[in-house]
């Protein structure tokens, strides 16, 4: 399959006439961040967003106008299958597919008898690291006031599981000077708070620079910053996370990719075994109370016995979490791991995956229940939300105006049983020196 840049894209926007637009994106906030870019681009042209309840009622004359483009997530088996059911939605409403994100051009595609229909271009799912070419820099936009703010994509490593070097590509980060333009375009269009996302978040570098430095940065331009989740293994040395978490305008939120705790089983997952991590948990715990600790854990993995099973249980019963995400093993095609045997038989995968979700689901109302009664200050999302520092999200007792302003606000009930939302109310607006 011809792979498009984005110039290709945009003149091939301009020959072809398309007047409307539709976007579907599945996966993570990397997509996020681009398809929102996308959105403020093609508006720039005069395009108008089709969206998708409207699109159901699309005619032919209509289907010739529209261009849509489909965000891929690969990272699971169920994931592919979204993609492709997802394709077939926009191929029925567009006269033309543009495909970005993880997959990879042409896999996706075997089998289905479109190829003519859909284009693939890498670079519209990197749209914010090529802001020179589509130019959003000089528009105004209505942007979430919350947003991803991608640093880094790809990853060096080779976990047998893993299906993202394959998608993303080798290590390589944002330059500092992209990301503070892009930075400043956020701020001048409303968005307040910067979700530092990439494969590898502790890998970004640019020249001396590193995390921490641009961390401090967007801090003193105004912005608070949530840092999306990294590696245990590359948090050897972390008093610089415990020097950033320190910062009033970070968010107390820390979400490590474990995978799993069994030395064998990391080991064929070729992850290194754990040393720190689980102190560093309590003592992130000790040093920030309130602080929200979350983690990835895959169940089912090939070699994954009884006993490996028993001793994940275990450990995150003693680890100081909030909340968990237990992921199913999918296997992928050209990981390792896919060639593993013997396979976890699949009555036995759902039972542990019932054991640890029952687990996860008692971690976090726990966690709920220490919060009632306490204040934190957080970010109005919506008129009745509000997303506190420690990620769990408010549901406000009455409606307020005050979106996008940072705001004190008390908690006072649970919520609904393993969920991450919680009942409360605004105490006081912070004022904007105190905040920014």
């Amino acid at each position: 399959m011809k792979k498009f840049g984005l110039n290709d894209i945009f003149a091939l926007i301009r020959e072809r006439g398309y007047t409307h637009y539709l976007i579907f994106s599945t996966g993570c906030k990397i997509n996020w961040a681009a398809w929102q870019i996308l959105k403020v681009v093609l508006d720039g042209f005069g395009m108008e967003n089709l969206e998708e309840n409207e699109a159901k009622d699309i005619d032919n004359e209509r289907e010739k106008e529209t261009v849509a483009f489909v965000f891929s997530c690969a990272v699971t088996k169920r994931a592919m299958s979204d993609v492709r059911r997802t394709l077939r939605k926009a191929l029925s409403r567009a006269d033309l597919v543009v495909l970005t994100g993880c997959v990879s051009e042409g896999e996706l595609l075997e089998g289905m008898e479109f190829e003519k229909k859909v284009i693939y271009s890498r670079e519209v799912g990197e749209l914010f690291w090529n802001l020179s070419v589509s130019q959003p820099l000089k528009l105004s936009a209505e942007l979430p006031v919350r947003m991803p703010f991608i640093i880094q994509l790809g990853c060096n490593r080779r976990c047998t599981y893993c299906y993202i070097p394959f998608a993303r590509g080798k290590e390589r980060s944002a330059s500092f000077e992209s990301l503070m333009r892009l930075a400043e375009w956020y701020g001048k269009n409303g968005v307040k708070e910067l979700i530092l996302s990439g494969t590898r978040l502790v890998s970004w570098q640019d020249g001396e620079k590193k995390l921490i430095d641009l961390v401090k940065t967007l801090i003193k331009l105004g912005f608070f910053v949530r840092l999306s989740s990294f590696e245990p293994f590359d948090l050897k040395q972390e008093d610089w996370l415990f020097e950033i978490l320190e910062e009033k305008m970070v968010a107390k939120h820390v979400h490590l990719a474990f995978q799993h705790t069994s030395p064998k089983v990391l080991r064929d997952m070729n992850r290194p075994e754990l040393s720190r991590e689980l102190e560093l948990l309590n003592e992130l715990r000790e040093k920030f109370a309130d602080i929200f600790l979350s983690a990835d854990f895959i169940v089912g993995f090939p070699t994954e016995t009884d006993e490996d099973f028993e001793k994940l249980i275990s450990d995150i019963e003693r680890m100081p979490l909030s909340d968990f995400h237990p992921f199913r093993y999918s296997p992928r095609e050209r990981t390792k791991a896919a060639t593993l045997k013997p396979v976890v038989p699949d009555r036995v995968v759902k039972e542990r995956m019932r054991r640890i979700v029952e687990l996860r689901e008692k971690k976090l109302e726990s966690y709920k229940k220490s919060l009632v009664g306490k204040s934190f200050m957080g970010l109005v999302v919506a008129t009745d939300w509000v997303i506190l520092s420690n990620y769990i999200a408010l549901k406000l007792k009455e409606k307020v105006s005050k979106v996008g302003e940072f705001v004190v606000a008390k908690i006072y009930g649970i919520g609904e049983y393993g969920k991450r939302w919680m009942h409360g109310e605004i105490v006081w607006e912070s004022k904007k020196s105190e905040c920014r």
